[in-house]
């Protein structure tokens, strides 16, 4: 006789989607929440949904007209671990000299985001722009900014129509639902600029709902839903396969 102890499916449950919602929408102030359902983890190494350590200030509507001597927009800065810093430092170059663009880059943008305006005023740009073309070599700067506002356009759209994505319940819908992501993020970003800046997050989210179909199946024993899940979470770098669960114990259950 089967016994029902899930009564939602795990892959149903919040913590599944707060992987989801760092690897799609990349809010700085998402978590991951696995384990507990009361207390989050730390992310994982790779996962940036950071900006505890890091404030931008001068956006305020206090500071929004402020000059500096010269009578040009003060810097926007940010405080790390204690140290002022102006913003344009948190974009990192290449020993090349080009802008890196890479998931750090994400959290950036994430900082940037959570601190202005949605849309952002005249003064906020302004004093972005300045703060970054004084900082960044001025090639560098224009593709930041640009950057930035790719991201926000990206992030307006997938509030939109990410909200319409039915959960995948088949390996069939899982692929289905990561192209129709892709084709939102090729949008506003070239493919190379989209994998640096959500890949890993992807495959990460990936294969947490590919191991929530193969925790669903009926057809496949605890001993064979383990050993696929398990092929699945080596596919993994080895710091990032801890996001991958087990099989749940309703699932092993319902098998017997």
């Amino acid at each position: 006789m089967a016994v029902h102890l899930n009564i939602a499916p795990w892959w149903k449950r919040r913590s599944v989607l707060a992987v989801l919602g760092i690897a799609l929408v990349g809010s700085a102030a998402a978590v991951l929440w696995f384990g507990g359902a009361n207390e989050p983890p730390a992310a994982p190494e790779g996962i940036h949904a950071n900006t505890s350590n890091t404030k931008a200030s001068g956006f305020d509507s206090t500071s929004a007209g402020a000059r500096d001597s010269g009578g040009n927009p003060a810097l926007v800065e940010v405080d790390v671990l204690g140290t002022r810093m102006d913003v344009s430092r948190l974009f990192q170059l290449g020993f090349g000299g080009g802008l890196n663009v890479d998931a750090d880059t994400r959290a950036t943008l994430d900082t940037l985001m959570v601190q202005m305006s949605d849309p952002p005023t005249p003064e906020e740009t302004a004093k972005l722009e300045y703060t970054l073309r004084q900082g960044l070599p001025k090639e560098e700067a224009e593709k930041a900014l640009k950057l930035l506002q790719g991201y926000r356009s990206y992030q307006a759209d997938l509030r939109t129509e990410g909200a319409q994505l039915a959960i995948p319940e088949t390996a069939a819908s899982v692929d289905d639902y990561f192209a129709k992501v892709a084709l939102i993020q090729r949008r506003h970003f070239d493919d190379n600029t989209a994998s640096a800046l959500f890949g890993q997050d992807l495959r990460n989210a990936r294969a947490v709902m590919m191991a929530a179909v193969i925790d669903q199946n009926p057809n496949l024993t605890p001993a064979q839903k383990k050993e696929q899940i398990d092929a699945l979470r080596a596919t993994l770098p080895p710091e990032q396969r801890g996001i991958v669960p087990e099989p749940s114990e309703g699932a092993a259950s319902e098998a017997k």
